[in-house]
């Protein structure tokens, strides 16, 4: 497929005048035709043009983006009541859970800029992380989870919150999961998931290229100790499948939604092998 001067969606989010999550909502609820190329979205000008048409945005969309703002400057104030009141106007609207955490909550994270101050940065992760939880703790469905999935950061990995966020999405999935943190030994993995009940996955988050090394040791070490036990690579330093190879991974993600669609692939898998092989 020929894809020379399709846009990506930064380019369309720019175009159509939205944040860039609203343009990936327009991809992912299937409103704007797209193709996943290399882990990336791209659009057919064409399929812009036509998706423009009919009305450029549409009320509900400056409202999706008005509410982004909104939710922003709560979390730059650390106002987690605030902040839990906009998520909770955004659920009444009619946005899903999942829709509310990631096109919502991390949407207002990634508006934080150095301009915001120096302490911005700290105010808006904990802020969110609290808004997140509180989320994922109202729509977490009674009854027995899924299976279990183990995340963590490894040696030298100082950012934690996109696991949190990762966490959550798996949560609202109905998936039960052992995180970890940041700065995480392969010893500490391997203790952590053979202690977990159905165990899915390991996923390990890497935000810093140069840890990459630290990554793969984790890996070494869940697939000496636990054979056959999938693990997962997503994060910043994770860009394509190339990378996620070198670090001996069963699978990556680029965004939050594919991490949770990879475990619910596990999931079904494994679901389809106790179907056809009832004895084991």
């Amino acid at each position: 497929m020929d894809t020379e001067g399709w846009l990506n969606l930064k380019q369309v989010a720019r175009i159509l005048g939205v944040h860039y999550m609203t343009a990936y909502r327009y991809v992912r609820t299937g409103q704007l035709e797209a193709s996943l190329v290399n882990s990336s979205w791209l659009v057919d000008p064409d399929a812009l043009e036509a998706f423009r048409r009919p009305s450029a945005t549409s009320d509900d969309d400056v409202e999706s983006v008005d509410r982004v703002a909104r939710l922003h400057a709560r979390l730059l104030r650390g106002d987690v009541v605030g902040a839990w009141a906009i998520v909770e106007d955004a659920l009444v609207a009619g946005w899903g859970p999942e829709e509310a955490l990631i096109d919502l909550i991390v949407a207002a994270v990634s508006e934080t800029e150095q301009d915001d101050g120096l302490a911005a940065g700290h105010l808006v992760g904990t802020t969110a992380w609290r808004t997140a939880a509180q989320l994922s703790t109202r729509f977490r469905r009674r009854g027995r989870d899924r299976g279990t999935v183990v995340l963590g950061a490894p040696e030298g990995e100082g950012h934690s919150l996109g696991l949190s966020f990762i966490a959550d999405v798996l949560r609202v999935r109905n998936v039960a999961v052992l995180e970890l943190g940041h700065d995480v030994s392969p010893a500490a993995f391997v203790e952590a998931a053979a202690s977990a009940e159905r165990l899915v996955a390991v996923g390990i988050g890497v935000t810093d290229p140069t840890l990459m090394g630290a990554a793969r040791d984790v890996v070494l070490a869940v697939r000496e100790d636990l054979p056959g036990v999938p693990v997962l690579l997503g994060g910043r330093a994770v860009a394509n499948d190339g990378i996620a190879s070198l670090a001996g991974a069963d699978g990556w993600a680029s965004d939050l939604r594919g991490v949770g669609d990879l475990v619910d692939e596990l999931i079904r898998q494994r679901s389809s092998r106790r179907t056809k092989n009832p004895t084991r």
